[in-house]
């Protein structure tokens, strides 16, 4: 399957013969219920997401001109509640799902399973920057902006790859957890907020 057939030209922004390195709208029913293609990236799960959310969500998150736009997406499954957030500032973005330990560990803190930033280039390009997995944070998303994390108990280790390779992958893993779980859940149980 070719880059083009997992792509639409849904948005026109976004056409689907853009460059790898560039968001496209995904046709999720071409890749339901299989890992992603190597074509798919995080950033074209995001697309994909905010466009399912609305036009003007997306077409918010991509105008830069627009300083700061997050989107923050909460369920609660099995009395467990999950977030995820979108977040761009300027021409960075951060991404993840991550879960309020205040209520299950009695911590004051957020455990991110995945979380990623990127960094948009002048000609719309996307490049993965940062990711970690397991990682905590207080209960302050600003905080992971400014780098900000904490150590649940001494000696916890995030895993924290410095390696390309692995960074995408674990921006791939995200990207279908997002896909796979939250997208199909927006229908269901989620309750997005956007913020500009």
């Amino acid at each position: 399957m070719s880059d083009i057939d997992v792509f639409t030209n849904e948005f026109k922004a976004l056409p689907a013969d853009a460059p790898t390195s560039h968001p496209h709208i995904i046709d999720v029913g071409k890749i339901k219920m299989a890992q992603l293609p190597p074509s798919v990236k995080l950033w074209d799960v995001i697309a994909t997401l905010l466009l399912k959310l609305s036009t003007d969500t997306l077409t918010k998150f991509l105008d830069t001109s627009v300083q700061n736009c997050k989107t923050i997406l909460k369920c609660t499954r099995k009395g467990q509640a999950s977030e995820c957030v979108v977040w761009r500032q300027e021409r960075e973005v951060v991404a993840g799902t991550y879960t309020d330990c205040l209520t299950t560990l009695h911590m004051d803190i957020f455990e991110w399973d995945n979380l990623v930033k990127c960094v948009i280039k002048d000609d719309g390009s996307w490049e993965v920057k940062y990711a970690s997995y397991r990682q905590y944070s207080v209960r302050d998303l600003d905080s992971v902006w400014r780098g900000e994390f904490v150590e649940p108990v001494p000696g916890f280790k995030a895993t924290i790859p410095q390696d390309e390779w692995r960074k995408a992958e674990l921006a791939t893993l995200l990207g279908e957890n997002i896909l796979y779980d939250i997208y199909d859940s927006v229908e269901l149980a989620w309750k997005a907020t956007t913020t500009t």
